[in-house]
Parts: structure tokens; C-alpha cells; sequence
């Protein structure tokens, strides 16, 4: 059975899915992404070519590609197709999210810039688990991407160990991590194999973070802490100030 909840929240945030067009003239087709020795990027060379993102795309070039380093393994989609990484694609740069790890990719170069890794340990293994796409999202004027990690906390004074979300902030400006926030998962889901999290939407300042068995949480993203849970609904997804999910009644 479903449920609906409404969130104490009013707005919508619209995100932007961007491809990369050819910003120069001459016989380079609109649409080539060029590698570093196309651009003549070596020692001393010239510097790139200045791609010029565009939205919503104009043309789609795919005579030539640019390798991207990312094994089969790190990253896979919600979506259940295989070797479909969960990737947010913003200007030039890819962030593509692992179980384990956030890396961050120059789609221009096909180099990885830097790997963000959460603060907490990841449940289980890289790869081992389907994972939702990052999320971008403004906060106090700064363009951040977000993206969670389910993680072991550690037992503290009389609370026992259990998993966690991870929610991790990182500059678009800068690639560094912001911050981060964990939120704690009931007792009972702590030994789960199934624990996963995703970010079912933003609005204004409020994130929901969803998983499949273990409830749904909202995180307010100017304080960074969790502004309400409910632990008996899954599933959940944001749309103009709705969550719904889905709740097992008692028989």
C-alpha cells in the first residue's frame, strides 16, 4: 500500500542534464569532445579548446568518444541495466557514484580529478550493490553535489554499533568535500544486506533520502541535520512537496 506524506515545505528545485557541444569553428564537427592530444594539451601546448556546454543539446557527435576511467564494477544504475553507471553530468565534469566512492571525472580529458570517499565504512564492497545517481543542489548560494553512503557506525557508550546514511557535500567551485551528515538506520535494519540509500529529491533546503527496507529521512540542508524520519516507509520519491512510498500494514 502506498503512502502519501506532505512536506513542511514549499517550491520546486530544477536540475540541468547538460552534453557537451563544440564552442569553435572551422571543420571540427559540433559535438567533438576532444582528447588532450587532439587539443595539443601537452607540455608547453596550447591550452583546450573552450567546449561550450549547451541546453538542452543541439547535435550528438558519436564518431569519436573519450574513455572515461571508470570500471563496469564501481558504479551501476537503480534502473538495473547493466554497465550503466549512475553518473550526474554537470558543464564538463562527470561525478559518477560508487557504493564506496564519488569520483570525479573530467569528460573533456577522460582523467579523474579526485575520488571522495565517505568518513564512515561503507557496508560492503564496491560494486556489490545497484546506487543511485548524485544530485546537485544550491545551498546559501554554493552549488553542491550531494551523495550518500549506507556505513557502519560505531557503538558509542551504551548504543550498540549499527549502519548509517552518510550524506556527503562536495563544491562544484572547488571538488572538495564540504561536509557531511549521518543519519542513523533503525536497530533492526542494521544487519540488513539489503541496506540502500538514494536521494529520492530536494526542495528548498529539505532532502529526502530514501532506501528500500529501512525508511524514509529528510535532512535540512542549512542546519545539516535530520529534520524528520519515518522508519516504516520505503520507497519513497519527492514530487512538488509529496512523499510517497510504500508501507507494509500489519495484517
Amino acid at each position: 500500500m502506498y503512502q502519501i506524506s506532505r512536506l513542511r515545505v514549499f517550491g520546486a528545485l530544477a536540475t540541468l542534464l547538460t552534453v557537451l557541444v563544440s564552442g569553435c569553428g572551422g571543420d571540427t564537427p559540433s559535438g567533438d569532445v576532444a582528447t588532450l592530444e587532439d587539443a595539443g594539451q601537452e607540455s608547453g601546448g596550447a591550452a583546450k579548446p573552450d567546449w561550450n556546454p549547451v541546453d538542452p543539446p543541439t547535435t550528438f557527435d558519436v564518431q569519436r568518444s573519450v574513455e572515461i576511467p571508470v570500471k563496469r564494477s564501481t558504479a551501476h544504475s537503480v534502473t538495473e541495466i547493466p554497465d550503466v553507471a549512475s553518473v550526474l553530468f554537470d558543464q564538463t565534469t562527470l561525478y559518477v557514484a560508487g557504493t564506496n566512492e564519488l569520483l570525479i571525472v573530467d569528460a573533456v580529458a577522460g582523467q579523474t580529478m579526485s575520488t571522495i570517499t565517505p568518513d564512515g565504512e561503507p557496508i560492503r564492497e564496491e560494486g556489490s550493490q545497484s546506487v543511485a545517481p548524485p544530485v546537485l543542489a544550491t545551498v546559501g548560494g554554493e552549488r553542491l553535489v550531494l551523495v550518500p553512503f549506507v556505513v557502519k557506525l560505531p557503538s558509542q557508550g551504551t548504543s550498540k554499533a549499527r549502519n548509517g546514511i552518510e550524506l556527503v557535500a562536495i563544491s562544484v567551485d572547488s571538488g572538495g568535500r564540504v561536509w557531511n551528515t549521518v543519519v542513523t538506520l533503525p536497530a533492526e535494519q542494521s544487519g540488513s544486506p539489503q541496506n540502500t540509500a538514494y536521494i529520492a529529491g530536494i526542495q528548498d533546503t529539505t532532502l529526502v533520502l530514501g532506501t528500500e527496507h529501512a525508511g524514509t529521512y529528510a535532512v535540512d540542508l542549512q542546519t545539516r541535520t535530520e529534520a524528520w524520519r519515518d522508519e516504516d516507509l520505503g520507497d519513497a520519491t519527492l514530487a512538488a512537496g509529496v512523499v510517497v512510498g510504500q508501507r507494509t500494514l500489519p495484517d
